[in-house]
């Protein structure tokens, strides 16, 4: 008997060692909203940081019932505290029906949808003709031609290519015209892009010797330029994307994914009669590819994702973007229901964008969320759909957000305490943690210091433990 009241003893021990001691499902979920309202406010069914409406946002049938729809114009919003985070965790959830572009949600953080960009042509490199449209390249001097670049060497007999098609002129457009370059020497400057002369609105990117990438804009009236000082490595491929903003005057440079901004004052038409130059000038010598012309101002996301994607996979994406730090995800599908799960981890100092289930793209961000507590806005800018919102003051793990998504839950997701459930057979005890959601359907709730899995298998352990060693002593009694 006391050799059975030991191994009780014991056995409650290891089970007491396993179970954490908590009460309470704590989700983290502060804010949700079902979007079901007709008009006005949107109810947050957890709290009372109800949505405003403003200029009339509409409704539609869809997802879980209801969704709100955004024109452009219109947008919901809140100054309510619970959408203020520091150096805090917080994830955001949001099912979006996009038809544009446009802030998902803004505040001093922001989830972006960004609209497929307006590719106007592109060359691999592998020879002088575009995938888009079939624009061709003059070769003057003979361009040399690998096998996935282009090798451009003044040296010999001044080489350059040149266009005169009219649909690679700006006029009073936003572009962005994206290349790779290696470098072979740095006898001189070369330019890598021009077009215009000297006195017409020219605009050109040009190699300069002593170890100056430069850009200028150039006007009858003046220039701008901007200047990246720091020497390129010789024998090493470097992304360059180069653009005017004509909406917010700004002319801009990314060199390896880093942004040089300079004002830009106004807007016009380039100097149209002199062709689109690539390489030309002096007696340098470097290879280029992927060249591509955006008839768009790409984002800092979209520059980014030029270095590890094809131009003409820049496709609807998202963009989510904690103070100037932004994580950007593509796979976004126009007109159908997409799932956006974005997070800030301060422990991690990272941030975290995840579209559909599909991979997760992360971009490093420390000091937290700075800023002048501003509003927290719905669909400001956006054109679609919207259902399905929930903020956590936590970062969702893995399973979580996946499981989201594969249940295709739009609505209440871990917003109440669960309900247990045991059943007795064969001597084993068999407990069902699970929550009832607003559209019926039923799920295991992964969340952090609960009982929930872990006490289901603390317990199930525990029990088969003591069965274990009880059975073992009835043996060894037997046999004695």
């Amino acid at each position: 008997m006391k050799t059975r009241i030991f191994i009780f003893m014991m056995s409650l021990l290891v089970i007491l060692a396993v179970v954490p001691l908590v009460v309470a499902q704590e989700s983290g979920l502060v804010a949700f909203f079902n979007m079901d309202e007709a008009s006005g406010s949107r109810a947050d069914e957890i709290g009372s940081s109800d949505l405003s409406d403003n200029n009339t946002v509409g409704q539609v049938v869809g997802k879980d019932v209801y969704a709100v729809q955004f024109d452009g114009a219109d947008y919901l919003s809140s100054s309510a505290d619970a959408f203020d985070f520091a150096d805090e965790d917080f994830t955001i959830m949001a099912w979006v029906y996009p038809v544009g572009g446009g802030y998902v949600i803004s505040k001093e953080y922001s989830l972006q949808v960004l609209p497929a960009v307006d590719l106007v042509e592109y060359w691999p490199g592998d020879d002088f003709t575009g995938d888009i449209s079939g624009i061709e390249w003059t070769d003057n001097n003979s361009v040399g031609q690998l096998a996935d670049s282009w090798l451009i060497n003044n040296d010999d007999n001044g080489e350059y290519l040149s266009s005169s098609s009219a649909t690679l002129h700006p006029n009073t457009n936003d572009f962005t015209f994206s290349l790779w370059f290696k470098l072979v020497d740095d006898k001189n400057m070369s330019f890598l892009w021009r077009r215009g002369y000297s006195g017409n609105r020219e605009l050109f990117l040009f190699y300069a010797s002593g170890g100056s990438l430069e850009w200028y804009v150039y006007e009858s009236n003046g220039s701008s330029y901007q200047t990246v000082s720091a020497s390129p490595a010789f024998s090493d491929w470097h992304h360059v994307a180069v653009g005017v903003d004509q909406v917010n005057d700004k002319i801009f440079m990314y060199f390896d994914g880093t942004r040089y901004d300079g004002a830009f004052t106004s807007s016009s038409v380039y100097e149209s009669s002199s062709d689109f130059v690539l390489g030309h000038n002096y007696d340098s010598e470097f290879y280029m590819k992927e060249l591509a012309y955006f008839e768009d101002a790409l984002s800092t996301s979209q520059v980014k994702a030029l270095m590890t994607n094809e131009p003409d996979e820049l496709g609807l994406s998202g963009e989510f973007c904690v103070n100037s730090d932004c994580a950007y995800a593509p796979g976004l599908i126009t007109n159908t229901w997409n799932l956006m799960l974005a997070w800030h981890d301060a422990t991690n100092d990272e941030i975290g964008l995840q579209v559909n289930g599909g991979a997760v793209y992360t971009a490093s961000h420390s000091g937290g969320v700075s800023g002048s507590a501003l509003d927290f806005l719905v669909g400001k800018d956006f054109t679609g759909r919207v259902d399905g919102l929930g903020v956590w003051d936590r970062v969702l793990s893995d399973s979580e957000r996946n499981q989201i998504y594969n249940d295709d839950i739009a609505g209440y997701p871990f917003s109440s305490s669960p309900t247990t459930t045991s059943t007795l057979t064969g001597g084993m005890v068999y407990s069902t943690y699970t929550i009832a959601l607003d559209s019926g359907k039923v799920l295991t709730v992964e969340a952090r210091s609960d009982y929930g899995q872990a006490l289901t298998i603390g317990l199930l352990v525990g029990i088969l433990g003591i069965l274990a060693l009880q059975f073992i002593v009835d043996i060894t009694v037997r046999r004695n």
